[in-house]
C-alpha cells in the first residue's frame, strides 16, 4: 500500500474537489505533510479523518461540530498511541 497520496488522488478517490480537502486543511480537520516540491502528501491518517469528516457530514453535521469533534478525537488518539508504546516497553 502507499505511504502518501496526492491531493488529486485524494480527491478522485472520495469524489470531493481539491478546493474542500484544502478548506478541511484551513479549518485544522487534515494536516498532511508536504513534500520537496511543497505538495500536499496525504497520509493514511489522514484518509482515516477523511473518513470521519464524510460520515458526519452525511449525517447532516455542521463543520463546527465536526471540528469540536475531531479535536477531541484526536486527544483521544494521542493519548492511546502513548499508552501503547507504554506498555510495549
Amino acid at each position: 500500500m502507499k505511504q502518501f497520496f496526492k491531493i488529486n488522488e485524494i480527491s478522485k478517490l472520495y469524489n470531493i474537489g481539491p478546493d474542500s480537502l484544502r478548506y478541511y486543511e484551513k479549518l485544522g480537520l487534515l494536516a498532511p505533510k508536504r513534500g520537496k516540491n511543497n505538495y500536499r502528501l496525504y497520509t493514511l491518517d489522514d484518509l482515516w479523518r477523511l473518513n470521519i469528516i464524510r460520515d458526519l457530514r452525511r449525517l447532516g453535521f455542521p463543520m463546527e461540530k465536526i471540528r469540536k469533534y475531531e479535536a477531541i478525537l484526536a486527544d483521544r488518539t494521542l493519548l492511546l498511541r502513548v499508552i501503547r508504546e507504554e506498555m510495549l516497553e
